[in-house]
């Protein structure tokens, strides 16, 4: 995930959020500015839960506990509250309904419109700071973490269900108007089937999640956890406005055709194979019979029955399969080379002539894919085709090192400098051109610069 810029701290009726901010630290300072017992007793219990969360729980949240960092007696606490409880029920009651979304909803609004206007609406700034801020604060917010503590008691008692649900509703209403504001701003609609609902309910149960696991086991959650998941999940889950309306399927479907077809070829690696064959097959049929012009992605893809991300994958587009099918060539070209060269009987000077003699065959038999070679290479500086053309080359400096180590009296280097590719190009050129030994002049040229006997050069 790249770099973004930190959390603002935001400062909004007296709740302080992002990375300065300290859910005991708010909760004691309300607590030190209470004078009224009750206020106390309930505030006590508050910075108990904000400070130790569940394992204040555990150990027991005694009337001694609370009344001791209330700074209140025994008695007092028993002035006020039946049993732990009733204590309980009233702290959910006065805590639990206090969602720190209050707050937070109008900090994230302000932070919008203040990104929105800095920024000139940077997405990833406002996201990553807004998806910081709400970490933060459901850190340090003691709601939060006394919600936790409603929830796992939840169960057994519907009257802190019910008074859950409702905090989590007005937690959840407020949340939707940050993301239309979002939405509106950036001229976005979300995918069908999410709605801003939906939104906020994924995003609230993720950052809950997120906040109990951080209470049991703090090393486990990363503290960006909640920004890098709402950076990387809006883009999929939003579309421009404007634009012809698309689903969060269709958005990714790409994507899952490829993850479908790799997981296929892991099972079958033979298929790779056969696609690259079917694919070889289909090419050569389509130049012969439309040209290489007309040819593209899709009519390669429906002639070979392949799939276009296959092809894309193992083979590249058009030009590269057609420059692969060639290179094939080029390497049995080369394999032939090779066993003259290693072959005592063949003559040294005959190896040149014979190498030339299978290049004019190849492009006379290969004419349209040297067509659309010589296409290729004049429409693209940089293209696949040069590549090709190198190889060939490299194959026919070969052949010419073989004749030149055997002459008693070579001709100087810089005569024979570039003659490679200078031979290659007039085979080439003349299969072009039907020529029927294309291999021809380029045994001439050779002779005149090699100053190799007429004899030694005639075709075999």
């Amino acid at each position: 995930m790249p770099d973004h810029p930190p959390a603002q701290t935001v400062h909004i009726d007296g709740l302080v959020t992002g990375p300065d901010a300290s859910g005991a630290g708010i909760a004691r300072q309300q607590l030190d500015a209470s004078g009224e017992a009750r206020e106390r007793l309930l505030l006590a219990g508050y910075l108990l839960i904000a400070e130790q969360g569940h394992q204040v729980l555990e150990a027991g949240l005694t009337p001694d506990t609370i009344s001791r960092t209330a700074g209140r007696s025994r008695r007092s606490f028993y002035d006020h509250f039946e049993s732990k409880g009733d204590y309980l029920d009233a702290l959910f009651e006065r805590f639990v309904a206090q969602d720190p979304a209050v707050h937070l909803s109008h900090a994230m609004l302000e932070i919008v419109e203040t990104l929105m206007t800095e920024a000139e609406g940077d997405m990833v700034r406002a996201l990553a700071t807004l998806g910081s801020t709400y970490e933060s604060a459901g850190t340090a917010s003691p709601s939060r973490h006394l919600q936790l503590v409603a929830a796992s008691m939840s169960t057994a008692s519907e009257e802190h269900r019910h008074m859950l649900a409702e905090a989590y509703q007005v937690g959840s209403d407020l949340y939707m108007r940050v993301y239309d504001r979002l939405l509106t701003d950036w001229g976005f609609r979300l995918r069908d089937p999410w709605t801003t609902e939906s939104l906020a309910l994924m995003l609230r149960a993720l950052g809950d999640g997120l906040a109990l696991r951080r209470r049991i086991d703090p090393e486990s959650v990363d503290p960006n956890a909640f920004r890098n998941t709402l950076l990387t999940l809006f883009p999929t889950l939003v579309e421009f406005a404007d634009r012809p309306a698309t689903t969060v399927v269709e958005a990714v479907e790409a994507i899952a055709v490829e993850a479908q077809t790799r997981w296929s070829e892991r099972r079958n690696p033979a298929s790779v194979v056969n696609a690259r064959e079917q694919v070889n097959k289909a090419l050569r049929e389509l130049l012969g019979r439309v040209g290489y012009r007309t040819i593209n992605l899709d009519m390669l893809a429906m002639h070979s029955q392949v799939s276009q991300q296959t092809i894309l994958r193992s083979m590249g587009g058009v030009d590269e399969v057609l420059c692969g099918l060639f290179s094939d060539y080029v390497t049995g070209l080369e394999s032939l080379l090779e066993i003259d060269i290693e072959n005592s009987a063949v003559d040294p000077a005959l190896v040149l002539d014979r190498h030339l003699d299978r290049l004019g065959q190849l492009t006379l038999e290969q004419g349209p894919i040297m067509r659309a070679l010589s296409v290729i290479a004049l429409d693209r500086e940089r293209s696949p085709a040069h590549a090709v053309y190198a190889a060939t080359a490299k194959v026919t400096q070969r052949a010419l090192d073989a004749v030149l180590a055997a002459s008693d009296e070579p001709p100087p280097a810089e005569v024979t400098a570039a003659l490679d590719i200078t031979l290659v190009n007039i085979v080439v050129a003349n299969a072009a051109v039907s020529h029927p030994d294309p291999a021809g002049p380029a045994r001439s040229v050779a002779r005149a610069l090699l100053h190799t006997p007429d004899s030694a050069l005639e075709p075999s």
